[in-house]
């Protein structure tokens, strides 16, 4: 039961359908349908167009609800036909009694099968109007969803092809055996080869450090010699011996730094002193 009255107060708090309400009261209470042009003066078919339309509103709702609280898991068409008989069956002595009270005993209980089928008809007329613009309605906002996700997409699409592709691993261990590609951890030239140390091993490579270098993008690490290259992560601490600078790497290794490129090791924070560590480099 309370579905039926939460449904009832949903269709009546629409004030789109309270505003063409007004304008159709507006419009047949100068248009005077049905003789109430020549039966009554303009402020009185106001008044009477406004009570007949405000009623046949509350009336529809109602019997709308009922309709759809009981047979709205069926079709559309049912909950209509179903709308429709109950429509006629407690609007149309309704209808008569308002004609009654505005209009005076102008029509007797013979006009009630007549009154009947206009009642019908104009319920299932606005039924089928109901529809049609359900329909539309659907059809606009399909449109609308997907020309929305289409510019979506394309939107995406243009963003994604700004996107370098993500690497887990830098370019440079593409070069190597698959068995030892893993987190980098120091470059240094050997002769005419870069020795590349990763946490799975060594490996050597014909080429220019400075080229294997430009290889680790997306991988942390600072040059700290003409022939060296290490791994942020790979540092574990500083150690001096006989004024030469070195750093403590996570393999144990000891790699010199040279003076040119001091500088920047001390701006990568990497001049943490370790004395546990500190012996003769090999």
């Amino acid at each position: 039961m309370l579905d039926i009255f939460t449904r009832i107060k949903t269709e009546l708090n629409d004030g789109l359908k309270w505003l063409v309400l007004a304008i159709l009261t507006l419009g047949v209470s100068y248009a005077g349908p049905f003789g109430t042009y020549d039966t009554m003066s303009w402020p009185v078919r106001f008044g009477y167009w406004g009570t007949v339309n405000v009623v046949s509103m509350v009336f529809g709702a109602s019997c709308r609800a009922i309709a759809l609280h009981y047979l709205g898991r069926y079709s559309y068409w049912i909950g209509a036909l179903a709308t429709t008989v109950l429509m006629t069956l407690t609007f149309t002595p309704t209808l008569l009694f308002i004609i009654r009270l505005w209009q005076g005993p102008v029509l007797g209980a013979s006009a009630l099968p007549p009154l009947s089928l206009s009642v019908a008809f104009v319920t299932a007329l606005i039924l089928l109007a109901v529809l049609l613009l359900q329909r539309h309605k659907a059809r606009v906002e399909a449109k609308i969803q997907a020309r929305a996700a289409s510019e979506i997409e394309e939107r995406v699409e243009e963003v994604r092809k700004t996107i370098p592709p993500i690497r887990a691993l830098p370019r440079l261990l593409d070069r190597i055996e698959p068995e030892l590609r893993g987190p980098l951890v120091h470059l240094t030239v050997r002769d005419h080869y870069v020795d590349i140390t990763t946490t799975k091993g060594s490996s050597a490579i014909l080429m220019r450090l400075s080229d294997a270098i430009a290889e680790t993008e997306g991988f942390a690490g600072i040059q700290v010699h003409r022939s060296h290259w290490v791994s942020l992560d790979a540092v574990r601490g500083s150690v001096t011996y006989k004024g030469r600078l070195f750093l403590l790497l996570s393999n144990g290794s000891e790699v010199p730094v040279s003076r040119g490129y001091r500088a920047a090791v001390e701006q990568a924070g990497l001049l943490t002193e370790a004395p546990e560590l500190q012996r003769q480099p090999a």
